[in-house]
């Protein structure tokens, strides 16, 4: 699949913003009070992601404006997030898939590019994201029994 660099930043943004809501409904059912205040630290995280991206000048990305996602090894498709009644655990468990794809995504997108701050800004994105993943898996150890947990 090919994009316009706009779509693919595009896409990027779309992402960011999935999490975020993620993230502010999970803190929104949380009663763990350092957990809570974890899963508004990374929501906020996210919202300075989605706010960086908008300002991001997609012409330096890719040939001719251009990005192939053909060789991409990541689910581009709109994820579709537990529903309203989910439970902490489903929504931490699906963040936990979110924040490794989006790692994979900005992996990518760093490669694509040749021009050094872009690369850097990337990186950073990738970086943070798995910070964010294993933040979670750590939130996830501490809720569910143990033993239970499985990547």
């Amino acid at each position: 699949m090919i994009l316009t660099s706009r779509q693919a930043i595009s896409y990027a943004e779309a992402r960011e913003n999935i999490c975020y809501r993620l993230y502010k409904d999970a803190a929104g059912i949380c009663t763990d009070p350092f957990i809570k205040v974890s899963l508004e630290e990374i929501a906020e995280d996210e919202k300075k992601h989605k706010a960086v991206l908008s300002e991001f000048d997609p012409s330096k990305l890719g040939e001719e404006g251009k990005v192939d996602l053909s060789t991409l090894m990541v689910d581009i498709d709109d994820p579709d997030p537990p529903g309203e009644n989910a439970k902490l655990i489903e929504l931490i468990k699906f963040a936990i898939w979110m924040e490794e794809e989006d790692n994979n995504y900005y992996r990518f997108m760093r490669d694509k590019t040749t021009d050094k701050e872009t690369r850097r800004l990337f990186e950073l994105l990738a970086t943070e994201e798995r910070a964010h993943k294993t933040r979670l898996e750590k939130m996830l150890e501490e809720l569910e029994p143990a033993g239970t947990y499985r990547q």
